[in-house]
């Protein structure tokens, strides 16, 4: 009979110990964070490549920075189907149409490229393109690298010498399981080179001219008026050669953005993965289930211990009541 009791003692307490861990756990964020993880998943979106990930810091090349969003224009991509290599193919520049200045024989070009690739170690891939890119005295502006329960994923921004930029874009896609996606771009801006040349060639003109009319100048007045519109026309050229030094700097130096992960499913996560990744998410997902059962656990023996005492002494009220 005793025995019977303790069993019904224990029971009742466990009972109660479990409806409160499922009561708080459903009313706090931990819920989600447990269900979550017993579906194989992480808790966050990760917002680059389109899988679920921890948002971890960015730290591209070992540098923690934000990554830079470059503007382009008529980018188009090329799909490359598994198991191929397809050589990049240069999409003609679209025109300019400010100022094109056709007349221009010779054209600047401001070039670009966006990769998105599938590597088998990522770290090494990423670890490998900054050592070439550094031998091409490139410069890297922003660098990433991110790990999840399910892949790890890497980002990359940098500039490269123009006369590199084909054999850049070529070794990009080297050696990788798959090229997701890649696109490259020329837009030819000669209009805006040519414009800025040309202004800091008209104001050095107007400038010129007007240091004849100050060593022509008879009164201080007049002298006074002259050296102020100088002093004008020296502030407006310094800001047109800064921004001539820019535009050429554009056509000196292109663009690449790469982005690799180490599974297809981060770019396209509605994609089946292959035997060995699918075999490697049922183990996770089997370590997170028993993780969340070691919690739950952990949370009803917690509980167990305050509710004893409660139940010790109701269970001893009611016997009382009923002798």
């Amino acid at each position: 009979m005793k025995h019977m009791q303790k069993k019904h003692f224990l029971l009742v307490v466990v009972s109660l110990a479990l409806l409160t861990t499922v009561f708080f756990v459903g009313r706090s964020n931990m819920g989600y964070n447990l269900l979550s993880q017993m579906m194989g998943r992480d808790y966050m979106m990760d917002g680059v490549g389109g899988g679920y990930a921890v948002p971890e810091p960015m730290m591209y090349g070992g540098v923690t920075a934000t990554p830079v969003m470059e503007t382009k224009l008529a980018v188009d991509s090329v799909g490359i189907d598994s198991g191929m290599m397809v050589q990049p193919v240069e999409i003609m520049p679209p025109y300019y149409y400010g100022d094109d200045v056709l007349y221009m024989e010779e054209r600047s070009y401001e070039k670009s490229s966006y990769h998105s690739v599938v590597v088998s170690d990522v770290t090494k891939y990423m670890r490998g393109l900054k050592e070439y890119f550094s031998s091409i005295n490139g410069v890297i502006l922003s660098s990433s690298v991110n790990s999840s329960s399910k892949y790890e994923s890497a980002s990359l921004y940098v500039k490269v010498p123009v006369e590199k930029f084909d054999e850049a874009t070529t070794r990009v896609t080297e050696d990788v399981k798959k090229v997701i996606d890649e696109s490259l771009n020329a837009s030819d801006i000669t209009g805006q080179v040519v414009n800025t040349e040309e202004t800091v060639t008209y104001l050095q003109e107007q400038k010129t001219l007007k240091e004849a009319q100050l060593k022509d100048a008879k009164t201080e007045a007049a002298k006074a008026k002259i050296q102020i519109e100088i002093d004008r026309l020296t502030r407006q050229i310094e800001a047109a050669q800064k921004a001539q030094e820019s535009v050429t700097t554009r056509t000196k130096y292109a663009s690449l953005s790469v982005t690799a992960a180490s599974n297809e499913k981060y770019f396209n996560p509605g994609t089946t993965g292959d035997f060995e990744y699918e075999l490697q998410r049922a183990w996770e997902s089997l370590k997170s289930f028993l993780k969340v059962l070691g919690v739950f656990g952990i949370w009803v023996a917690v509980y167990s211990v305050v509710w004893a005492p409660v139940v010790w002494i109701v269970s001893k009220i009611v016997n009382k009541f009923r002798k």
